[in-house]
């Protein structure tokens, strides 16, 4: 308090103090007084002076002072709280993040630092609260490192009272997948299944960074079909490290071809030969095939060079059968074409030689009958030696009586119907021979014509 002239008579009682109390009383100077004003509570403090408290050397009253009205505020700030402006720092917001501090004191002043767990380095700012609710933006979170990043923040009113400090957390990863590098073209036969591609189990990466990594990856089947040659784009999907993302969510590309399936390249038969008795059910021989792809193949009897004899025979799955024995003697060597084809509809064609084996039998167990009736009754109709057919040089003689020849072949399954030359069917006894040159063998003997 600073008066015009000297006074006396001042005291702490003359000072009236709304909202307080008035103590210390201080003479400073004749005019100048100083006394500590104590706040009852927040909110104005008044100080004033009535006239008439203090009197000059005349004796005269002093008038009333002006008014003093002060604000006092003795709260530190409270009840604010600060969080990230998003749950991760990466680099599609890298820019763009932000501070949200809420339940703020306008009027107050804002302190910040923000901090990385990996280093030692700091980012910090301050500014003033104007509105309860604040967005702190234009962050240099670029110069921290990846990881943790932690925020404290404090606020400071105009009295200087402190806050306490809030925290928040919020974790920085910039190493974001930015492309990846296609694997080689994989090459498989055909029919192989999906499980079966040797797929690699990572793939190369570059982040935004500029690193580049292996990461593994995940293929998926996608329309694979490893029984059609061609080629097939498969999709994988990338398994993330640690502290790495890959907000564009690219995926790996691999080509995997199927290729074509391979022709046949050898057809094999495994017999050269066959018996000359051999019936419709005995088995002359197997096919086989070599496919560098396939197992399994269809056999067919096909036309082309070689297919002489294919109607005397025919296949059953891998086999070769003779149709019949008969109708072959003067034959003996054979060749048939035949063709394999695998499940692609390849083929292989290759025609095969065989030879008919002499006859086994010896002469003494040919059965020779000595006697027929060609009465037309379908028994024993025509003289027959059958198993002269397997011979393949046969000459065939009859003669009467009388050395005339009544009937000749070379044919051993042409029968004698018991008539002349004159067409007329002879009765009796008859000389017959039999010449068979493979074996320098001659027979001779009788047959009779039994007449009804």
């Amino acid at each position: 308090m600073e008066f015009s002239e000297v006074v006396t008579g001042l005291d702490l009682a003359d000072i009236s103090v709304t909202n307080g109390t008035a103590a210390d009383l201080t003479k400073i100077s004749e005019t100048r007084y100083s006394a500590l004003v104590t706040p009852a509570a927040d909110g104005e403090v008044s100080i004033v002076l009535a006239e008439n408290k203090v009197a000059d050397a005349a004796t005269n009253g002093n008038t009333a002072s002006n008014q003093l009205t002060l604000t006092y505020d003795g709260k530190a700030p409270a009840g604010y709280a600060i969080a990230w402006s998003a749950d991760r720092v990466d680099v599609s917001n890298l820019e763009d993040m932000a501070l949200l501090l809420t339940g703020a004191e306008p009027g107050t002043t804002y302190t910040y630092r923000i901090t990385s767990a990996q280093e030692n380095t700091e980012v910090s700012g301050t500014g003033e609260v104007t509105e309860q609710s604040v967005r702190i933006e234009n962050l240099d979170l670029e110069k921290l490192q990846d990881g943790t990043l932690t925020v404290q923040l404090y606020l400071t009113d105009k009295a200087g009272n402190k806050g306490a400090e809030v925290t928040a957390q919020v974790v920085k990863i910039t190493r974001n997948i930015a492309s990846v590098t296609e694997p080689a073209i994989i090459e498989v036969p055909i029919r192989t299944k999906f499980e079966q591609v040797s797929l690699p189990a990572t793939v190369a990466v570059t982040y935004s960074t500029g690193e580049t990594a292996q990461v593994k990856v995940r293929w998926e089947a996608g329309t694979y079909d490893g029984t059609k040659a061609g080629p097939y784009v498969l999709t994988g999907i990338l398994e993330l490290a640690e502290m790495t993302t890959n907000l564009d969510n690219l995926t790996a590309k691999v080509t995997v071809e199927v290729q074509p399936n391979k022709v046949p390249t050898v057809l094999a038969f495994s017999a050269t030969n066959f018996k000359p008795d051999a019936t419709a059910a005995d088995v002359i021989g197997t096919l086989t095939t070599t496919d560098p792809d396939d197992t399994e193949f269809v056999y067919t009897l096909v036309s082309g060079e070689g297919d002489v004899h294919n109607a005397l025979f025919e296949i059953r799955s891998d086999q070769v059968y003779l149709k019949s024995n008969n109708g072959l003697s003067g034959m003996t060597s054979f060749t048939i074409r035949v063709r394999s084809t695998d499940p692609y509809l390849n083929t292989i064609e290759r025609t095969f030689t065989l030879t008919k084996q002499a006859y086994d039998r010896t002469v003494d167990q040919l059965k020779i009958v000595n006697a027929f009736s060609p009465n037309g009754d379908g028994i024993n109709d025509n003289w027959t030696i059958p198993e002269l057919r397997f011979y393949n040089q046969v000459y065939i003689q009859v003669f009467d009586r009388s050395g005339v020849r009544v009937f000749e072949t070379t044919d051993p399954e042409k029968g004698w119907d018991g008539r002349g030359p004159n067409g007329q069917i002879l009765k009796g006894a008859f000389l017959f021979t039999v010449e068979v040159k493979d074996i320098n063998w001659v027979k001779r003997g009788v047959v009779t014509i039994l007449s009804k």
